[in-house]
């Protein structure tokens, strides 16, 4: 089944159990080990403290992602649309193109895990693994926001005042095919 074949996750749901699913998973897991992570960003590093330090850069900025895309509720987050800085382990989120919750709506298959937490990541981690590394972070940083909710609300009052041109297509397309189902339109999109 390929990524993009709406069809075969649709069958998925309809006949997959959730102890297939998982028993699949499973399987596909064995294929792989837990560490490539791991050892990849090791081999980046000088030494074991220099290491440790990566990790613990890696640790802050993913948790840095994982709160502020979940409150932006940006989308579409795998690890083709990371990098990174090989000299701090910090990762770097890029394509922002599914934010304020679209990937749960636009998506053939919605998005709704609030952020990214693999078993790679989690091997990364290890031994101190998310309740050492990211929960202390996530915390801090949930409490800074919520101390600056009044910036973010005022920054993201430009979205809603002025929306972004796909979302004015997305609009005029969902009209067009309201009115192709011979539904009434019940709102005016003003390009």
């Amino acid at each position: 089944m390929s990524r993009g074949n709406p069809l075969g996750y649709h069958n998925l749901f309809i006949h997959g159990t959730r102890e297939k699913v998982t028993r699949h998973m499973e399987s596909l897991f064995t294929h792989f080990r837990d560490d490539y992570l791991r050892q990849s960003i090791f081999r980046l590093a000088a030494s074991p403290e220099a290491f440790l330090m990566l990790r613990s850069e890696f640790a802050k900025s993913l948790a840095a992602i994982n709160i502020c895309s979940y409150i932006l509720g940006i989308g579409d987050r795998h690890l083709e649309n990371f990098l990174l800085d090989m000299s701090t382990g910090c990762l770097i989120p890029i394509d922002f193109g599914h934010a304020f919750g679209s990937a749960t709506e636009v998506l053939p298959v919605p998005e709704l895990a609030p952020f990214r937490l693999t078993r790679q990541l989690e091997s990364f981690l290890s031994p101190l693994g998310t309740k050492g590394l990211l929960e202390n972070s996530m915390v801090c940083i949930m409490k800074a926001l919520q101390t600056k909710k009044d910036v973010i609300l005022n920054t993201m009052d430009v979205f809603v005042k002025e929306p972004l041109l796909d979302w004015r297509k997305f609009a005029v397309n969902q009209a067009k095919e309201q009115s192709k189902c011979g539904h009434p339109l019940e709102m005016v999109v003003i390009i």
